[in-house]
């Protein structure tokens, strides 16, 4: 609750169902400080790959 800046009450609402966040909305709603970005797709596969 300290994070989103939400009362108790209305994260317990929000919660109630299944609810899926994108990425950006998880940090607007304060459940995560940020995004690390991905990296970039290797030309190599890793061992094992096709």
């Amino acid at each position: 609750m300290r994070h989103t800046g939400r009362t108790p009450e209305q994260v317990s609402a929000d919660v109630e169902r299944e609810t899926f966040l994108i990425a950006e909305d998880a940090v607007a709603y304060g459940l995560v400080g940020g995004i690390v970005p991905g990296r970039r797709p290797s030309a190599r596969r890793p061992h094992g790959g096709r």
